[in-house]
Parts: C-alpha cells; structure tokens; sequence
C-alpha cells in the first residue's frame, strides 16, 4: 500500500448524503395541505361556532323578557287573589261582629211599610247599605217597637228583600211590562246597592 493511499480519507465515508427531491416534495406537500386542511377546519369550526353562539345570543336575549313577562302576569294575579282574599276576611269578621251585636231576627219599617227577615238575609251582600246600615258606618236607632226606619217607598221593597233571600230577581209582568213602575224599581235597587240586581239580565232591559 502506498502512503498516499494511507494518508487521503475514504471519498464515500465523507461525502454528505441529500435527500432527494422527491422525498422533499412529498414531505412539503403533506405539511402544506395538512395545514390547509387544519386551517380550513379550524375556519369552518369557527364560523359554526360563531353561529351557534349568535343563535344562542338571541335566544337567550328574547327569553328573559318573556319570562319576566310570565312572572309579571303571575305576580299581579298573586296580587289579586290576595286582595279578594283579604276583603272575604274583613267581610266574614264584620259579619261575625254584626251578629254578636244584633237579634237575629230584624224589623224594617221601610215608609211606613214592616217587613220582619233575618239577619243573616240583610247580611248576604256584604256590599249592601245593609251591610253598612248594620256594620256600624252610620248611625243607627231603632223604633219604640225595636223596628229600624228607612225612609223610603216600600212599594217594591218586598222585591228586594226577596232577592236577597234567593239571589235570584223575579218581578211581576205588571212592573217589567211598565217602563215607570221598572224605573222606580231600579231606583230603589240602586239605592240599597244590591249588586246581583243592578247585574242582572232583567234589571239591564
């Protein structure tokens, strides 16, 4: 072996190895469309994400208004129910201070003209001037004989009384048939603040 031989490195063990071209373009192109394809997916999440979350953003913003729309109808009939069963409390505790306070069993001498009832008829409208006259929101003072005066025509007082006792309005033809005689009805009507008459279909004609 010649010393030349010895002393020059082997060309193969330091020639540096390239990759070849095809190997670097199929790595480039994996890379490049992977990262479109993550891209366009990432777009695309985005947008449906985006959508979804402006979906959800307005229902979200419209239910908050109906809801406390619900509560708000609910609230004032709360409110209501209450108050209806406020005023059946008052009502009922009058008319238990009422009964301790008279006989049951009362005379009305309305012009000149006696009716006997109960007390517990004068009482079944708690709205009546009968429940005032008797609830003690006006002054009241009974007869020599123990009756209680009202100074009205008791022409069509029987008719009243009558209702009071059934809740239900029965006039003769004579008074409904007459356009005068059913005006001075409905004037007494009004005047005892009957409710149930002055709602009903015959009183109404």
């Amino acid at each position: 072996m010649s010393s030349f031989d010895h002393a020059s490195p082997s060309l193969s063990s330091s020639t540096p190895t390239i990759p070849s071209f095809s190997s670097f373009s199929s790595s480039s192109s994996y890379s490049f469309l992977s990262s479109s394809s993550s891209s366009s997916t990432s777009s695309s999440s985005s947008s449906s994400s985006s959508s979804s979350s402006s979906s959800l953003s307005l229902l979200s913003s419209s239910l908050p208004s109906s809801i406390e729309h619900h509560f708000s109808i609910l609230a004032m009939q709360k409110e209501k129910d209450q108050i209806k069963d406020d005023r059946a409390q008052v009502d009922q505790d009058r008319k238990e201070s009422i009964e301790t306070t008279f006989p049951k069993s009362i005379v009305l001498n309305v012009g000149g003209k006696r009716f006997e009832t109960s007390l517990d008829t004068l009482l079944s409208d708690p709205r009546s001037y009968f429940a005032t006259m008797f609830g003690g929101r006006m002054p009241l003072t009974h007869q020599a004989d123990g009756s209680y005066f009202i100074d009205r025509d008791g022409t069509h007082f029987r008719h009243i009384l009558n209702y009071l006792r059934t809740h239900e309005l029965i006039l003769p033809r004579k008074i409904t048939k007459d356009p005068a005689l059913m005006k001075e009805f409905k004037r007494e009507a009004e005047y005892y603040q009957i409710e149930g008459i002055t709602k009903d279909e015959v009183f109404n004609r």
